[in-house]
Parts: C-alpha cells; sequence; structure tokens
C-alpha cells in the first residue's frame, strides 16, 4: 500500500489537491484516475482539481492539473499560483521567481508580497453568437466563452451555460460592470458546474473587457471566492491574487 501526503490549497475559493510527486513514486497514466476519486466532495478528499508536480528537465517544476472529472491535463491560471505557493511552503524549492511547465507549454511565476502571481497565454477575442446573442471566445490554454451580462447574480447558471460549453466545448464566463467594478462567475468544463474563481477565465475576460470595451490594464475581477487580478506588461499576462493553504493530510492509495 502506498501512502501520498498532499496538501489541499485555495486560490481565490478554487482548490486544489497538491501532491509533490518529483520522486516519481506515482506513475503519470494514475493521474487522471487519482483525480476522480480523490476529487470527489462525498467521497474522498474533494477539490476542484489535482495537481502533481513533478521534475522536469531545464525548467524548475512540472505542473500536472487534472480536473474533478479526470479530464487533462490542462492549463489551469489558479492552479499554477497554487503550483508557485506549494513549492514555496513546502520547501520543495528555494526560490521567488520560477519557470515552470504546464500542458500548454512554459509559464513564469512570482511569489510576490502583492500576492503570487503566474502568466498566462491570451488569445484574440473572437465574436461568436449563441441563441442569437453576441459573446466572445478566448484561448488562454483553455478555451472560454466571455459573455457581458447584467444582474449575473440573479442566473441560474447551470441552465444559462452548459448549452454554451457544448457548443463550443470551452468554459463559460459571465462578466458584469458594476459600480465597484467587475464581477465574474463562471461554469467550468471538467468539473461540470460552477467554481468560485477561475484563473484562465478571468484572464480571457479582462482581453475582452480590454478590447472589446477598451478598459485599460491592470483588471480586477471580483469572483465569488474573492478577487484576481490580470496585468499585460506588453508581453506576458500577468494573474495575480491570494493564495492560501487549507490543510495538509495523507491517503492510502
Amino acid at each position: 500500500m502506498t501512502k501520498i501526503k498532499f496538501w489541499k490549497v485555495q486560490a481565490c475559493g478554487n482548490d486544489f489537491i497538491m501532491v509533490n510527486n518529483t520522486s516519481g513514486l506515482i506513475e503519470p497514466n494514475m493521474y487522471s484516475a487519482l483525480a476522480e476519486k480523490l476529487c470527489n466532495r462525498r467521497f474522498g478528499i474533494g477539490a476542484d482539481g489535482i495537481i502533481f508536480i513533478t521534475d522536469e528537465p531545464s525548467f524548475d517544476f512540472g505542473m500536472n492539473y487534472f480536473n474533478s472529472d479526470g479530464s487533462g491535463p490542462v492549463m489551469c491560471g489558479n492552479g499554477g499560483r497554487a503550483s508557485i505557493f506549494f513549492v514555496v511552503e513546502s520547501r520543495i524549492l528555494n526560490s521567488r521567481e520560477f519557470l515552470f511547465l504546464s500542458s500548454d507549454g512554459p509559464h513564469k511565476g512570482i511569489y510576490g508580497k502583492d500576492g503570487i502571481y503566474v502568466t498566462v497565454k491570451g488569445g484574440d477575442a473572437k465574436k461568436v453568437s449563441f441563441g442569437g446573442k453576441d459573446m466572445y471566445f478566448v484561448d488562454t490554454g483553455a478555451p472560454h466563452v466571455v459573455v457581458i451580462e447584467k444582474g449575473i447574480d440573479r442566473i441560474d447558471i447551470d441552465s444559462f451555460a452548459k448549452p454554451i460549453r457544448e457548443q463550443f466545448n470551452s468554459n463559460v464566463n459571465l462578466i458584469e460592470k458594476t459600480d465597484s467594478g467587475w464581477k465574474i462567475r463562471t461554469f467550468e468544463r471538467g468539473v461540470e458546474g460552477e467554481t468560485l474563481s477561475c484563473g484562465t477565465g478571468s484572464v480571457a475576460s479582462a482581453i475582452v473587457i480590454n478590447s472589446v470595451l477598451r478598459n485599460r490594464f491592470p483588471i480586477r475581477l471580483k469572483a465569488k471566492g474573492g478577487e484576481l487580478e490580470v496585468r499585460f506588461d506588453g508581453k506576458y499576462y500577468w494573474l495575480g491574487g491570494d493564495v492560501k493553504k487549507v490543510f495538509i493530510g495523507g491517503i492510502n492509495l
């Protein structure tokens, strides 16, 4: 019987099981099944996803993220921030700046005083239509459809987002401009439901807010789980915000 230690970490309410697999004890062909088993909120530990940290040649580490339904590997912005937090706080690495490898390629990360930031890929906002309504498709390492709406707190996001998710095989983000700033809600594929925040979705939404609605960076978005900030330095989109440890545990496989 193999026992693994794990950390439960949340990044603005987006929660992850973090596993140090730099020893290679867990075979990659086990990742998907472990994700589905351990992320189950009733019969497992419970999380939006699981991240296996691995050794990668020419990189500080590898980030292998799998959704709670076992799908993956995929890029996750908040998962990247959780990975930076985990490798620093668990003393896997002693640094404050990182170059790590995710499923969509290399990313930079910073463990800073004002939050943990990671680079997220950014694509153009492409106008699409669904049900007679204009919305925007953006690939930020994960596909997202961004919908500008009013009164997003009152929307039944499951019934609203599921047909869009199926049509575009994407995550779905609802954004709204309020007197206090931008609000966001996200329906994530792989979780197949609403998450309290989404990093790549926040970057996709910020790209729409900037390129379509002409708001300048930095752009802050208030999700149910907390506030995320998106910066653009002319080359990289940077996603930042708080990350916290929830608890540490161990489980027999």
